[in-house]
């Protein structure tokens, strides 16, 4: 199947150009439908309470996809993270909660200043999400509809470069320092587009991402391009590692010109 080549040659570029270390992270939303089929492949996957432990947040699914190299299941009753609800459209906002009236960190902040940060959660159609199935990108058993790469800032610089290589233009996007699961999934499923990620105190906690790191995600549709983008860069120019440029000509201190001065002057008045 196509999409299964374009996962594989994508997370082949990933490693062999971008020097990537984490597995990106396939991810898909079943619906119920879906699970009611149960394909072959979620029958063997790790769930809540079945190689998982009961309770389980989506950044930390995430995190034993890339760190571990599993597949997982993410369902509603395993999740205690009100975001993480929310952006699957498993609970709806209440209006407390959108006013800012119910406390999440930084539980100083207004509740006017709270609530304008809650519209900017972006949340799936309730009743459309079942469970989140999460697996290496190129081991992925299911066709998944974003795609997650952890990466440095150079390496997103790359990503970046690489996904505009073929119609130009600019990624956008934007970030509240929170909600990382609303900006990496149901944003860029709802949108279609892709994004790069300032992933939240929530990922670095519970999904172990650290302080170095951030996050690029897109839809299936962009894998193909992707992959080919970064090759099509690296020829043009744009590689990584970023090399140093080191043919300049420094201009030193004056105290560094003066004292390699005076030990010129005083190695040739030795000499003579």
């Amino acid at each position: 199947m196509q999409w299964q080549a374009d996962c594989r040659k994508l997370s082949d570029a990933l490693q062999r150009k971008l020097f990537i270390s984490q597995a990106p992270v396939a991810v898909r939303l079943l619906s119920q439908a879906e699970v009611d089929q149960n394909p072959e492949w979620l029958q063997s996957v790790r769930r809540p309470g079945k190689g998982l432990p009961e309770k389980v947040l989506i950044c930390q699914a995430m995190a034993m996809v890339r760190l571990y190299g599993w597949q997982v299941l993410v369902t509603p009753e395993s999740v205690e993270c009100p975001t993480g609800l929310l952006t699957m459209g498993w609970v709806e906002m209440s209006p407390e909660y959108l006013r800012g009236e119910i406390p999440v960190s930084p539980f100083n902040q207004t509740n006017e200043a709270r609530g304008r940060r809650m519209e900017t959660v972006t949340c799936m159609p309730a009743g459309t999400v079942a469970a989140v199935a999460a697996a290496p990108l190129g081991e992925s058993p299911f066709e998944p509809q974003a795609v997650v790469i952890y990466c440095t800032p150079g390496q997103a610089m790359r990503l970046v470069q690489s996904t505009l290589f073929e119609e130009g233009g600019a990624v956008e996007s934007s970030s509240a320092g929170a909600q990382g699961c609303s900006q990496y999934l149901s944003l860029v499923i709802l949108s279609g587009q892709p994004r790069y990620i300032l992933p939240g105190n929530g990922d670095r906690i519970f999904g172990h991402v650290e302080e170095h790191q951030m996050a690029f995600s897109m839809p299936l549709g962009y894998a193909g391009r992707l992959a080919e983008g970064i090759e099509k860069t690296q020829e043009g120019g744009q590689s990584y590692p970023v090399p140093a440029y080191l043919r300049a000509e420094f201009k030193v201190p004056k105290a560094y010109a003066k004292a390699s001065e005076h030990l010129r002057q005083y190695t040739r008045g030795r000499k003579d």
